[in-house]
């Protein structure tokens, strides 16, 4: 097999699957960025930007984990933010995380001066750290199951450790926490690090809500004065289509990732499990594939990674 740069594979895979993904390197901001620079003047290093992606893959993400965010970045300085996601952790504009189709929420935590000074260099130190691509579908699997079936499967033991490749949430926990030892308290009560084995980005909002003078919101100004971003206008015609491309996206991942001798089999098997799902609603399919994919990789990533490279392979730049 050819060698792949993974960088490469990386921008080939999210310029298609979702061109708004912050993980896409672009070095012009848009219009609608460049609308939201008054943000600037709100926030400061060491705040934490939620923010919702726009796009129908994002949307099935929040959709399947029932949450309003799918992305927590961190403040660094009023114009740069910690991104931490595929394939390793780096800087970015700020105001790429506070456009108005984001719906950013801005939370501050209340720290000391030299607490939040301490807090910005770990965030510094994860700048070029691998980011936990397995972890983020383990949990995502499991907030699944949880939320929508009430199925809980125990969580991974995690050493904690700063040098382990990261997931936006799981990291900034845990650099909050060796910052300060309020935060450390409640971190170690989180409900979906306890349950799941990694922090989620609900629990950031939890701790906002039974402790908003720890983690307050920031008010942003008013985007009164710019249009509506035309992805999400079609938010509510589209779930039907984004489903049924979901399920068979992961059924042909599925399908991909085994031997080519069991492969005859496991397509008869998935069209009974599709006959016999058939009037049920359409996620459910999805959510048993997507839980199948997760756990197959998670037991055989090396395996799976390799199988799924000359699926992803970015075309060449050759004519």
């Amino acid at each position: 097999m050819p060698n792949v740069d993974l960088h490469d594979l990386t921008q080939a895979v999210v310029r298609v699957v979702s061109p708004a993904s912050l993980s896409l390197d672009r070095d012009v901001l848009n219009a609608e960025e460049l609308a939201a620079e008054p943000c600037l003047e709100r926030i400061r290093p060491g705040d934490l930007i939620l923010v919702s992606t726009p796009g129908a893959f994002y949307r099935f993400a929040r959709t399947l984990t029932q949450h309003q965010y799918d992305h927590i970045a961190a403040v660094v300085s009023n114009k740069m933010a910690l991104h931490i996601g595929p394939n390793k952790a780096r800087l970015l504009p700020s105001v790429r995380l506070l456009t108005r189709s984001r719906t950013p929420l801005v939370l501050r935590p209340n720290l000391s001066d030299e607490e939040r000074a301490a807090f910005v260099a770990q965030l510094e130190l994860m700048v070029g750290q691998d980011y936990n691509l397995i972890q983020v579908f383990d949990l995502i699997a499991r907030l699944t199951l949880q939320r929508h079936f009430g199925l809980r499967l125990p969580g991974i033991s995690r050493e904690e450790s700063p040098v382990r490749a990261l997931i936006c949430s799981q990291a900034l926990m845990d650099a909050l926490g060796r910052t300060n030892q309020e935060f450390q308290s409640l971190f170690k009560l989180s409900a979906d690090q306890n349950r799941f084995g990694s922090a989620s980005i609900q629990d950031f909002i939890r701790i906002h809500q039974r402790k908003p003078d720890l983690l307050s919101k920031v008010e942003l100004p008013s985007w009164a004065e710019t249009e509506p971003a035309e992805d999400e206008e079609q938010d509510i015609d589209d779930d039907v289509a984004i489903w049924s491309s979901s399920a068979t996206l992961i059924r042909a991942t599925l399908i991909h990732l085994v031997p080519e001798m069991f492969r005859a089999r496991l397509r008869l098997a998935l069209k009974q499990v599709d006959e016999g799902m058939r009037y049920l609603p359409v996620p459910v399919p999805t959510f048993v594939y997507f839980a199948i994919l997760v756990a197959v990789c998670r037991r055989y990533p090396i395996p799976s990674l390799l199988a799924l490279l000359p699926l992803l392979r970015p075309p060449s730049s050759k004519l």
